[in-house]
């Protein structure tokens, strides 16, 4: 190979090689896909109710509230965090179910990962600001940029109740989403809350891409050789 070809080759291997190292550098790291950040404000602007209720038959109805995102980046989910309490100092035994569900055509598709938060974790009251629980998720969901995604907060274990916190559409601070409301199995959303629910999805940034290592290797001995 002569000079010319060679430098040319260099080059074009280290554009390549640099994004590999780039790509390496950031495996592992935690990047957020999706937000809605509390409001610094003493009190939430609104809240919903999650729970399922117990009738004196002992039949349960759930209580599901959702909220979808747009992710806006690609990586493996790793937690989910939101601004909830017990609601009103009632303290259940039963944890809250934080989910990832599709939505397809508007609509609270499968359930696509979940993770329970236990109510040992969860504060008497909410704060008014931060984020106040947080879901760690680990069955490597991957979660695609550009698509979007539903949020659902249920207790499926037995009776609870618990308090959802977000804020108003006084000021739409999330127009990539909306909170809604799900009842029993109906997968349809009543988006009856005026607003966004609080929250924060985190994932891990994806794995450099084979090519991008063999064009990084390729680099290094190109570079011995000279």
């Amino acid at each position: 190979m002569d000079n010319l070809s060679q430098r040319a080759t260099y080059k074009i291997l280290s554009v390549l090689g640099s994004a590999a190292f780039s790509t390496m550098a950031a495996n592992g790291a935690l990047m957020v896909v999706a937000q809605n950040l509390p409001l610094n404000t003493p009190y939430p602007r609104f809240g919903g109710t999650v729970g399922a209720d117990q009738d004196p038959g002992g039949e349960l109805t759930p209580i599901i509230l959702g909220q979808t995102f747009l992710a806006q980046e690609s990586g493996q989910l790793y937690t989910i965090e939101a601004a909830a309490d017990m609601g009103a100092g009632y303290i259940p035994v039963n944890p809250l179910m934080v989910s990832v569900v599709s939505i397809v055509d508007g609509q609270s598709g499968s359930i696509l990962a979940s993770a329970l938060v236990s109510p040992s974790e969860i504060p008497l009251e909410y704060s008014g600001s931060g984020f106040s629980i947080i879901a760690q998720f680990a069955d490597g969901l991957f979660l695609e940029a550009g698509t979007q995604y539903g949020i659902e907060f249920s207790s499926p274990t037995g009776p609870a109740h618990y308090m959802l916190y977000g804020a108003s559409t006084v000021t739409d601070y999330y127009p990539d989403g909306v909170a809604y409301l799900r009842q029993t199995s109906d997968d349809s959303i009543d988006r009856d809350h005026q607003g966004d629910f609080y929250f924060r999805v985190t994932a891990h940034a994806p794995e450099p891409s084979v090519m991008l290592l063999n064009a990084f290797a390729a680099l290094i001995l190109l570079r011995r050789r000279r």
